[in-house]
């Protein structure tokens, strides 16, 4: 079973990251609910992931609730992080 290092980060703030390590085979909330952990936020907001390409362009949405489901959209705790991870350096 792999295991997946991500490094999140905020666009406002260069020097705020963390770096979370999850099983391949975990899903998303779970992904979702480390990085609450992690930064010490709560769990009360509509949250999404999305892939990406090279130039950062999303593609897939993986979202947490299933009221923002709409056609092409994934529920998180639904998808695990190796349907979505292909390539170590894709964003």
């Amino acid at each position: 079973m792999a295991i997946y290092r991500f490094r999140v980060a905020f666009e406002e703030y260069d020097d705020v990251f963390r770096d979370i390590e999850i099983k391949s085979s975990q899903t998303f909330k779970e992904f979702h609910e480390a990085i609450q952990k992690s930064i010490g936020f709560d769990n009360k907001h509509a949250a999404s992931f999305f892939v990406s390409d090279a130039y950062w362009r999303k593609g897939t949405e993986i979202t947490l609730l299933k009221e923002d489901l709409e056609e092409d959209v994934k529920l998180m705790e639904k998808t695990k992080i190796v349907a979505c991870v292909e390539d170590p350096h894709q964003h």
